[in-house]
């Protein structure tokens, strides 16, 4: 069973993220997840993967995928975040101790990889640089179904799908962002892919069309109570 980034879990100290609770409710146990993988190392992705206060990670059994160049960016002693606007130290202090402590603490479950490679049959990984600059995304490909898992390349379904050049103050190189968005929503569209975004309002999960002026815009999925 694999998971696709974790939520924040109880990084800041209180339990603010809900995957435990979502898992017990479907009756699956942490020792049952045996893939996780990861987008990036922002606290809201990574969070959820372990318990800091006890130094230990919260699916013992699972192999944990992420990208080398996002490794390499997070290990230094000072990464550059020099591209990052009106973030608050105090939350930038917690970012990089938080990446840092979950390479430590994962680190005998930590697989890494160079990007765009298939990682396990039928799940390849996308290159999404920008909002980090070892951001991956996953492709998930079943017969003739296929789904993306596209992590924080875009924040908002319709600034960041109808305008592809805003950025948002936590994106750590700008122009790249801009650069990675619109070849992804160029090949959403036109592979009419569906996919997921993190930051997406429920569902979160849709497909980009091209519009008559050029531009793109999101269409959710629709939603059916059963």
């Amino acid at each position: 069973m694999a998971l696709a980034d974790t939520g924040i879990g109880s990084v800041g100290g209180d339990p603010i993220g809900l995957l435990n609770k979502r898992l017990s409710a479907l009756g699956i146990q942490p020792d049952e997840i045996s893939v996780i993988l990861l987008t990036h190392l922002h606290i809201d992705h990574v969070g959820g993967s372990l318990d800091r206060a006890n130094k230990k990670s919260q699916f013992p059994r699972a192999r944990i995928f992420i990208p080398q160049e996002e490794i390499e960016f997070w290990r230094v002693l000072n990464p550059d975040i020099s591209e990052l606007r009106d973030v608050p130290p105090e939350l930038i202090d917690l970012t990089i101790h938080c990446a840092q402590d979950a390479l430590e603490i994962l680190a005998k479950q930590i697989e890494p990889f160079a990007l765009e490679t298939e990682l396990l049959p039928g799940v390849h990984s996308i290159p999404l640089p920008g909002h980090t600059p070892g951001q991956s995304g996953y492709l998930f490909q079943s017969q003739k179904s296929r789904f993306m898992v596209i992590g924080d390349a875009m924040h908002d379904p319709v600034l960041h799908v109808q305008r592809p050049e805003w950025t948002s103050m936590g994106d750590a190189r700008r122009p790249q962002t801009v650069h990675t968005r619109r070849g992804l929503l160029a090949r959403l569209a036109d592979e009419k892919l569906r996919f997921q975004s993190f930051h997406f309002p429920f569902p979160g999960i849709g497909y980009v069309r091209r519009k008559g002026d050029g531009g793109f815009e999101f269409v959710p999925d629709r939603w059916t109570w059963i």
